[in-house]
């Protein structure tokens, strides 16, 4: 017996002209949550995709999309559960009470914008990639701004372009990129980069780690998939995802959850918008070009075998991807 892997459609939710920039699974999977183009947070039952509430992100009288969003870990000392945080591109923080659909606390960066949020593991801080090259670390229990990682001048390295993805690596450490091809990775000891990979141009929410291996994903016509050793500094491998003639160009990437990065998927526009990776093997088992205006985000869930993707043309879908045996050869 040899086993396959393959994936599968559940269900989609049907199309809207507010486009889906970030998507994630809450903690326990019964939910899913939408960051949308119109400045809204659409709240979905996640075993059917239901609609259950939509939550607007807005300071001022203006509308801004969110870019990003983030449920908050249980393991906080906070008593209030399934919190969201989100950015908006005008420099909008929102933490939601997505239960009850009530906003607990904003905040707005002067003259900014946020375009990428993360929680840290045990939800006490959180941080923010700004336009303005900085990355801001706030803590969650008084929403105070501890950190605020800056570079790209002769004395200190340091990005030199908007960061369109942040990641918390452990409790003392935050790895970025964004639009200048580097990915950092920042040590909060003493708010300086230890680490730095220049190649992937990042557009999107496209890292991950994975014990000792960063995925990441690019906008290029080339090499949009890349892993490297983070201890080794190197690439260790790339991939051109090519259809034809058109390339995808990676808007999001991630490594599988329950399974502990097993698999990995890989979402953009153009050409075929969607693969999903055997992380071993390094081959993709799954491809889908059905989705209009490409896959800005996707999400694998927490624990099960099933991964949600946002698309461009406003509809989330959900997909498995699952193990099935087969035979070979046949023996008396």
């Amino acid at each position: 017996m040899e086993t396959s892997r393959s994936i599968y459609h559940e269900y989609s939710t049907g199309e809207n002209e507010a486009e889906i920039f970030s998507l994630r699974w809450s903690l326990d999977d019964t939910n899913i949550a939408t960051g949308c183009s119109d400045g809204s947070i659409k709240l979905y039952s996640a075993p059917y995709g239901v609609f259950i509430r939509s939550m607007n992100c807005k300071i001022t009288s203006e509308t801004y999309p969110v870019t990003s969003i983030r449920w908050r870990p249980d393991k906080s000392s906070n008593k209030t559960k399934n919190v969201l945080l989100a950015t908006t591109c005008d420099g909008g923080i929102f933490h939601w009470h997505a239960s009850s659909g009530k906003i607990l606390h904003t905040l707005k960066l002067k003259e900014n914008q946020a375009l990428s949020c993360d929680y840290n593991n045990d939800g006490t801080s959180f941080a923010i990639g700004c336009k303005d090259k900085s990355v801001k670390v706030f803590d969650e229990g008084n929403k105070e701004k501890i950190a605020d990682l800056t570079g790209g001048n002769a004395q200190q390295l340091g990005h030199d372009n908007r960061i369109m993805s942040v990641k918390w690596v452990d409790c003392n450490c935050i790895m970025t990129g964004g639009w200048d091809n580097n990915i950092l990775i920042w040590d909060l000891r003493n708010n300086q980069v230890i680490k730095s990979f220049y190649g992937p141009r990042v557009y999107g929410d496209s890292l991950d780690i994975k014990g000792d291996l960063i995925l990441a994903g690019s906008y290029n016509i080339e090499e949009q998939v890349q892993i490297w050793s983070k201890s080794e500094e190197r690439c260790v491998f790339s991939e051109n995802l090519i259809s034809g003639d058109t390339s995808c160009k990676a808007y999001t990437v991630q490594f599988s959850k329950f399974d502990n990065g097993e698999t990995f998927a890989v979402g953009g526009v153009g050409g075929n918008q969607f693969y999903i990776y055997d992380t071993e093997a390094k081959k993709h088992f799954g491809v889908l070009d059905s989705v209009n205006k490409g896959v800005y985000s996707l999400d694998f869930a927490n624990n099960s075998d099933r991964i949600a993707l946002g698309c461009g043309d406003g509809s989330m879908k959900v997909f498995r991807y699952i193990e099935k045996l087969e035979e070979n050869d046949l023996e008396d």
